[in-house]
């Protein structure tokens, strides 16, 4: 006949203290009732179950176990659920030990990304970026500033969640920062774009990738265009440019096309602009001038332009820029 203890379910924690060495009196019959032990060493055998005024059976090394731990009515936790043999950072927070690391320099930017130690910087969403106090966005990092970026490597380009600049170019009394204005001279074929060479008098000149081009691309750069060029001076004298603006040039003319005999040789084309075509001032288009509101091919005579360009010897202007008004 086995032997159960009915218990109380809300008497249940109180009557499982450690049983007394006395003697267990057992009653027979149905219904019998296992009365509870009054000294320290008494202990349920391992077949003895209670049950619950809803009738429910409980093991008695379970119900031992409840009360040893303070049990709540829950399985104890297994050692995932208590994060035991975990690796620290999988509990809780992840921390920042497992995030990758790229420190040094810029050495190139090309629209939202950027090369440092030949690893490819990319910011990820909701990154941060910040020189001390101040909050930067990515154009505000500029080739040659030292940055420490914080992220998660793919491949060889690190997903940014966070980039700290240390210092940036402006900050750097190292970098040689000079300005260099002239006319493009000895340049490189522009098929290997975005890096170039060319010279400004006697100063050579290197674009890169990180080259930033204005009202000119790379592609339609040309000897004879009149260009400002800003970058740092290297040691062998040259420039590594950050930046090649096609300047308009210091004379202009503004009125109405005349002769212009079609516009087939675009780029290349010669016509007059002035008042009147008597008073009108020869202008010589080329590969480096820029069109605005117009393209080259639907120049018509009579189109009202402002020319802007360098006057050459023979009183013509070779144009930078071409406006439609």
């Amino acid at each position: 006949m086995g032997t159960n203890i009915t218990l109380g379910s809300v008497r249940l924690r109180l009557l499982l203290v450690p049983f007394a060495a006395a003697a267990l009196t057992v009653g027979c019959g149905g219904g019998s009732l296992l009365q509870s032990p009054t000294g320290p060493s008494g202990a349920l055998s391992s077949d003895t179950s209670l049950s619950t005024d809803s009738g429910a059976s409980v093991s008695s090394a379970y119900s031992v176990d409840l009360l040893a731990k303070g049990g709540n009515g829950k399985k104890p936790a297994d050692d995932d659920e208590r994060g035991e043999g975990k690796k620290p950072g999988d509990v809780g927070n992840p921390g920042r030990g497992h995030d990758d690391k790229v420190v040094g320099f810029v050495s190139a930017k090309f629209s939202d990304t950027l090369t440092v130690n030949g690893i490819t910087v990319v910011p990820g969403p909701g990154v941060v970026i910040r020189h001390g106090n101040r909050t930067f966005t990515i154009a505000d990092i500029e080739v040659g500033d030292h940055i420490q970026a914080r992220g998660t490597m793919e491949g060889t380009t690190l997903v940014a969640t966070e980039i700290k600049v240390e210092d940036t170019g402006q900050d750097n009394d190292d970098v040689d920062e000079v300005e260099l204005k002239g006319a493009v001279a000895a340049l490189s074929p522009t098929a290997n774009c975005p890096v170039v060479t060319f010279t400004i008098g006697a100063t050579n000149v290197t674009t890169s990738a990180a080259t930033v081009f204005d009202d000119v691309t790379c592609a339609t750069l040309a000897n004879a265009a009149i260009v400002e060029v800003e970058g740092t001076r290297q040691a062998d004298g040259s420039i590594l440019a950050t930046k090649v603006e096609l300047e308009a040039g210091p004379d202009e003319v503004e009125g109405t096309i005349f002769a212009l005999s079609g516009t087939a040789t675009c780029p290349t084309l010669t016509f007059k602009v002035g008042p009147i075509e008597s008073l009108a001032t020869t202008v010589n288009t080329n590969g480096s001038t820029t069109f605005t509101g117009v393209v080259c091919l639907a120049l018509t005579n009579g189109a009202r332009v402002e020319i802007e360009g360098t006057k050459q010897a023979d009183g013509s202007i070779t144009a930078a820029s071409v406006e439609l008004h």
